[in-house]
């Protein structure tokens, strides 16, 4: 989806990500993450286990659920 490992923060395209598809790749590397990105119902990410690293040096969670449970995720 368009991110590279030497991108100072993945967080927009994986919002746009999100919101085009249903399925996410990562592909190996490491990469940083300043924007935290909503998840939503249905989506799959997909990586090789133990070659894909997200450096968060903003907070401490990268992937978030609603932020009001009431909210649905679709």
């Amino acid at each position: 989806f368009g991110i590279t490992p030497d991108s100072p923060d993945i967080g927009p395209a994986l919002r746009q990500a999100i919101a085009a598809t249903d399925e996410l790749l990562f592909p190996d590397g490491t990469y940083t993450q300043r924007t935290e990105a909503n998840l939503r119902s249905n989506l799959t990410l997909r990586a090789t286990p133990g070659r894909v690293l997200i450096v968060l040096p903003e907070s401490y969670i990268s992937l978030v659920n609603a932020k009001d449970p009431t909210i649905p995720l679709h």
